[in-house]
């Protein structure tokens, strides 16, 4: 799973019209990156904007936005789970996520980040879990809570998190996990 689209329709706030916008999610293989590409229906006829979220820094094995989940939130922003491998120094597989700001973005590596606040969530440091994080799927309970699937490759298990703010089971504390189901080969593919 390389994309992920979601739709949403913001209501009339006079003068403006009711507006729909489209966001689509995307690695970028050439790149080793994740993309964002919004779609706004006015002011008419609309048009497309594109957003390098999160980039490699280095060309190895490196590679940012993989299997990626993405949706609005109730503030109408987008929000994206991805799969993470490696860096310069450190060989790993990891699940982050990655937030819509307006200014002040974070922990991105990309031209765009100013617009993006990127987290990991959870990480494992091992060339054998380089699959860490992968099938990431993410959703909003009816509260807000943003729950996001995913494949552990180490307990070859479906996991999810949510946040917390502090004293999580995840690599990244803020975050709580929990595997839902173990065993052989399960956890990929998830929607």
């Amino acid at each position: 799973k390389y994309n992920s689209i979601d739709v949403v329709r913001i209501p009339a706030d006079f003068p403006t019209p009711a507006i729909t916008k489209i966001g689509i999610s995307y690695y970028d293989a050439t790149n080793g990156a994740l993309k964002f590409a919004s779609y706004r229906s006015f002011p008419f006829p609309g048009d497309w904007t594109i957003y390098q979220v999160d980039q490699r820094v280095w060309a190895g094995h490196e590679t940012r936005g993989t299997y990626s989940s993405m949706k609005y939130n109730a503030n109408y922003m987008p929000v994206i789970s991805y799969h993470a491998m490696s860096d310069a120094t450190t060989i790993y597989g990891s699940v982050k996520l990655a937030s819509y700001v307006t200014s002040g973005g974070s922990g991105c590596n990309s031209a765009d980040g100013e617009h993006w606040g990127c987290e990991t969530i959870d990480r494992i440091d091992s060339i054998n879990e380089l699959e860490h994080g992968t099938h990431t799927s993410l959703e909003f309970t009816y509260d807000g809570v943003l729950q996001v699937a995913f494949y552990n490759s180490n307990q070859n298990s479906l996991d999810t998190a949510w946040y917390q703010g502090f004293g999580g089971s995840c690599s990244n504390a803020e975050w709580g996990c929990t595997t839902i189901d173990d065993g052989i080969n399960r956890g990929q593919f998830v929607s």
